[in-house]
């Protein structure tokens, strides 16, 4: 028998603490690391509330798929579509003009339900930082709206067939979770945004509605103990270091489960999940869940960092307010209100207002955010300038080198007798507009080999960002200049990254031989080692090699700094890294490098070109030299092109190899 369809508070119980969970996560991340599986105990509640209405109205011959989908329009769309014409007019007030074309896109998604399949496809490792993306969020929203156009049509099929329906939803589900325990593997990003990743989750919800939960009596208390131990273990534990989801997710979709089969007979369901207060946050839980992130996602662009506590707070009581508001006077009219009576036209009304603001977001993407209007013009135009050369996905991508044809990208003539191999790391290609002018001034052909987190050492492996092979990906390099007689090679890469710095002491990826674990003093170990026989391997066949010393890492990134100066030209660069502090975050790397190349290769330094003797700017007069905190900017990369040209004429520092190119 379904479960009867009367109200139960311990599900907006459920609800407040899956919204608090996230609140907590996003404004207050070091207090509830784990704070994220909010998203995955809502996805349970979606999955059985659904199921059940479905089921029930199927049971009674009362089912209608207009009457379905009018309700779900009726329950959603009035805080979704008052929220995303805020956050446009937000945007177009506080945004620069590219990133108010980015919003504008995201705005488009978030009517469309479809912002997971969009951030499934944006998200790489150049991408926006997702704090700075105010309708991140919705990407929830699009795996549960797809959930709801798929489920009511299985759920209708196999009504004929009742034995047959929870074996049905127990296969997909199942299906579903041994596809995203795998693919988490290889890509955290799908296993997160696919919905076919995701549909377990909503699976699990839907399988409790073919359980006589009646019968669970004097087993409520303890399975609502344990289920609520599994949320706030997991909340308290969990971190964005996991590979989540993948299994670690079946532990709160568990607990999830748990309370909603023991619901009200249970004494946490009828004491505290059921308190008229929880239940107040669970009723605002939805317009709650909307607001609060574009409310901090805002103030994170507008500070230009982590902002105080203090701000977070009234972030966080302006959200509440703003969901209690949608809800009284907002989402209550249109669904028991005056319009609830006359649900043909409300829905009509509704479904044409998500139209028009998704039009709206994908003309201001079209126009490339021409409706930004809120930036000074100087400050407009210098943000203009902190951009990255275009992703080519030949150019920067593992998986593209493990495949037999297309690994690598060039610059300049083809059939060129000179030709130059660079390889490394995203600051690699962070070096590519003048990868390109070079390939023009020496009238050679660049062949351009990188990939994220992953320096052009052979011999050793890295865990990051999702790459399966950096030790394959380098042999392959070598092999290709070994094969091809290729006389010269450049190697660049953010050497901090795997042997450690003062700027960003955290954002260390440790080297291995295998993949295994390792510390930052067995990842120098391995760096000097495997450093040597990369110069050893590539001098036994003939190849000039130039080592490219990374350039300064700023601690404020060009955005924040563009924030934190309150949009004055004149102090943008009062947030540039000052020189000593560079020299000591490099210093380890460059002696390093240094003492290894001598003798054997051409060291190509920046620190000229970018820094004086008191800081490494962000800025020069033509705009931002970088694009992010790190990665120098299509600017950026021009500027140190002279010390490139320079090395690979022939006229670099002491110590370069024979073979300079003339």
């Amino acid at each position: 028998m379904p479960h009867p369809t009367s109200y139960r508070p311990d599900i907006d119980g459920l609800r407040a603490v899956a919204v608090l969970c996230v609140l907590a996560f996003h404004a207050f991340p070091s207090a509830l690391p784990g704070g994220f599986i909010g998203v995955d105990v809502f996805f349970v509640i979606s999955g059985f509330l659904i199921t059940r209405i479905i089921r029930t109205a199927l049971n009674t011959g009362q089912f209608s798929f207009i009457d379905f989908y009018s309700r779900r329009v009726r329950r959603i769309f009035p805080a979704l579509v008052l929220m995303l014409v805020a956050v446009h007019v937000a945007g177009s007030m506080f945004l620069f003009s590219h990133e108010l074309k980015s919003l504008g896109l995201h705005v488009a998604s978030g009517a469309g339900f479809v912002s997971n399949l969009l951030l499934w496809h944006e998200t790489g490792y150049f991408d926006a930082a997702g704090e700075t993306k105010p309708l991140m969020h919705l990407w929830s929203l699009g795996i549960e709206e797809q959930f709801y156009i798929v489920w009511p049509l299985l759920l209708w099929g196999l009504h004929k067939f009742n034995a047959l329906q929870a074996r049905a939803i127990l296969l997909l589900g199942l299906a579903s979770l041994v596809f995203n325990i795998l693919v988490v593997q290889l890509s955290v990003t799908t296993a997160f945004y696919a919905p076919h990743a995701r549909a377990w989750e909503l699976a699990a919800g839907s399988l409790l509605t073919f359980c006589n939960l009646r019968r669970v009596g004097r087993f409520a208390n303890a399975l609502a103990t344990c289920g609520a131990a599994l949320l706030v273990v997991c909340a308290l534990t969990f971190s964005g270091r996991l590979n989540f989801p993948g299994a670690w997710a079946v532990l709160p979709v568990l607990g999830a489960a748990l309370l909603l089969v023991a619901g009200p007979e249970s004494a946490i369901g009828r004491r505290v999940l059921s308190h008229p207060a929880v239940v107040w946050v669970g009723l605002i839980s939805f317009p709650l869940y909307l607001w609060h992130w574009p409310l901090l996602s805002f103030v994170r662009i507008w500070t230009g960092g982590t902002p105080a506590m203090t701000v977070q707070v009234c972030a966080v009581g302006c959200a509440v307010f703003l969901a209690w508001a949608t809800y009284k006077f907002v989402e209550k009219p249109v669904r028991f209100g005056t319009w609830s009576g006359r649900w043909h036209a409300s829905t009509a009304m509704l479904a044409g207002a998500a139209l028009s603001i998704g039009v709206i977001g994908l003309t201001t993407h079209l126009t490339d955010g021409a409706a930004a209007r809120g930036v000074p013009p100087q400050i407009a135009k210098l943000a203009e300038t902190h951009i990255g050369p275009a992703q080519r996905d030949a150019c920067f991508d593992l998986p593209a080198a493990e495949t037999a044809s297309v690994w690598s990208c060039s610059y300049g003539k083809a059939q060129s007798s000179v030709e130059i191999v660079v390889t490394g790391d995203s600051h690699a290609f962070a070096l590519t507009p003048a990868l390109d002018r070079l390939s023009a001034d020496l009238d050679a052909r660049v062949t351009a080999a990188m990939t994220a987190a992953c320096p052009p050492l052979l011999g050793i492996q890295t865990r990051g960002h999702g790459r399966s092979d950096c030790r394959r990906f380098n042999e392959r390099v070598f092999d290709y200049v070994k094969r091809l007689g290729v006389k010269t090679v450049v190697l660049a890469a953010r050497w901090t990254h795997y042997s450690g710095g003062m700027t960003k002491p955290r954002d260390v990826m440790p080297l291995s031989v295998n993949g295994e674990p390792t510390d930052l003093t067995a990842s120098r170990r391995l760096f000097e080692d495997a450093l040597d026989q990369t110069l050893r391997q590539y001098q036994a066949v003939g190849v000039s090699v130039y080592l490219v010393l990374d350039n300064p890492q700023q601690v404020v990134a060009p955005r924040d700094a563009i924030a934190k100066s309150r949009r004055d030209v004149a102090r943008v660069n009062d947030w540039s890294v000052p020189k000593a502090v560079h020299d000591g975050d490099q210093r380890w790397s460059r002696e390093t490098i240094e003492r290894i190349a001598n003798g054997r290769a051409t060291v190509i330094d920046f620190d000229d070109l970018l820094c004086d003797s008191r800081v490494c700017r962000l800025t020069d007069p033509a705009g931002f030299l970088y694009s992010d905190g790190d990665h120098l900017s299509v600017h950026g990369a021009l500027v140190v092109y002279p010390a490139i040209s320079a090395a690979l004429r022939g006229a670099g520092p002491v110590g370069k190899p024979d073979g300079a190119l003339q």
